[in-house]
């Protein structure tokens, strides 16, 4: 009998070894490869649905599909995909709706009957890229030098100062939990963590007085509330839980740190204007405002902030988040610019790196291991 699961897997090993081959030799997939594999993944699931008329098949390619392109269309306009990413995403969910779960018989933790693939194979891949990231950022650290400008730009008093007050938010959120044996699901304590610490920044930020104080009344209505209602007041303070957030939030601010260092210092060329070629990424935006040529630093927060605004794409010329780098129209545009003395001789430029080995190292532990990062909810 055919084997379905067993043919879905192949093929679309197959392709990705494939887009692994050109993605690192030339920076680039094939559209007439990307849409043979959307191609044949949808025609399979027809066929499938056809021959045992069962049409849960092509039903769940359509849904997955559908799910998926809409995540990677987001993730390419804030930039953070390429179009090429979008489309290998949405050609694997043709074939691959659900998790397979091929090779999981000894050493699966469950999958998800839903098709939803996509998402969990996009979560996992970005998961599969830190690895390479911080390997190569250490490297770079110790062979350039940078321990000094790492520790003076990144330790600062008022960083230390940030770590302390997130370690004060985080302990009363945890004694609360404790003190009234509430079982809240660790995805939502870590929403909650990250919403009053972003909302506390903000009041530090505007006043350092209302923030102690803020914190101050707040762990006051707490312990008399312990006092009144709670049925085990001396689980008010446990040694342990304190000393598992202060490591956990020294690993967390580290990871911060480290990948803004990575993304600010080391994964950021600076080339000559005539040196730019199609693909290259820009580090800031470019805008053509009253004949001048003004560069921006985009953030993500800033570029959600200007696209609800509807000021993203105003007067812009170049937008330094297209993960897919400039097109040729782009590139004359900068050394135009350059020859008419409207910009300096030389550019940042985001140094880039492969992503789709990413995708498939991802697609065969997913197949291996089920859809392990889901566990978290």
């Amino acid at each position: 009998m055919f084997n379905f699961a067993l043919y879905s897997f192949l093929v679309t090993s197959l392709f990705l070894i494939i887009f692994c081959v050109f993605d690192l030799r030339y920076r680039e997939i094939p559209n007439y490869l990307v849409f043979l594999f959307f191609g044949i993944g949808l025609v399979s699931s027809i066929t499938v649905s056809l021959w045992v008329w069962n049409f849960s098949y092509i039903l769940n390619s359509i849904i997955s599909i559908a799910i998926t392109f809409v995540i990677t269309f987001i993730l390419w306009e804030l930039g953070l995909f390429a179009g090429g990413d979008l489309k290998v995403f949405v050609g694997i969910s043709a074939l691959n709706p659900l998790n397979l779960n091929l090779l999981g018989s000894v050493f699966t933790f469950g999958v998800i009957k839903q098709p939803i693939f996509g998402i969990t194979l996009i979560i996992a891949s970005i998961l599969c890229t830190l690895p390479y990231v911080l390997l190569f950022s250490t490297y770079k650290i110790i062979t350039k030098n940078y321990f000094r400008y790492l520790f003076s730009t990144y330790f600062s008093k008022n960083n230390l100062i940030a770590i302390f007050n997130s370690i004060i938010i985080l302990f009363l959120i945890t004694s609360f939990m404790n003190v009234f044996s509430l079982k809240t699901p660790v995805i939502l304590i870590l929403l909650l963590s990250f919403v009053l610490i972003f909302l506390f920044s903000n009041i530090l930020t505007y006043s350092k007085k209302v923030f102690y104080l803020s914190i101050s009344s707040l762990y006051f209505i707490f312990i008399l509330c312990v006092l009144l209602f709670a049925p085990s007041p001396n689980t008010i303070f446990i040694f342990s839980d304190f000393l598992s957030i202060i490591i956990a939030v020294l690993i967390i601010y580290l990871l911060i740190m480290l990948y803004k260092f990575t993304k600010e210092k080391i994964l950021v060329q600076e080339i000559k204007i005539t040196d730019l070629k199609e693909g290259d990424v820009t580090y800031y935006n470019y805008y053509l405002i009253n004949k001048k040529v003004i560069q921006k630093k985009s953030t993500f927060f800033s570029a959600i902030k200007d696209m609800l605004n509807g000021n993203y794409y105003k007067d812009q010329i170049i937008d330094s988040r297209k993960a897919g780098g400039l097109n040729k129209k782009e590139v004359t545009f900068l050394n135009d610019s350059y020859y008419n003395k409207l910009i300096s001789n030389t550019i940042k430029i985001k140094v880039t790196i492969a992503f789709t080995p990413s995708v498939l190292i991802a697609y065969i532990l997913l197949n291996i291991f089920g859809d392990v990062i889901w566990l978290i909810f």
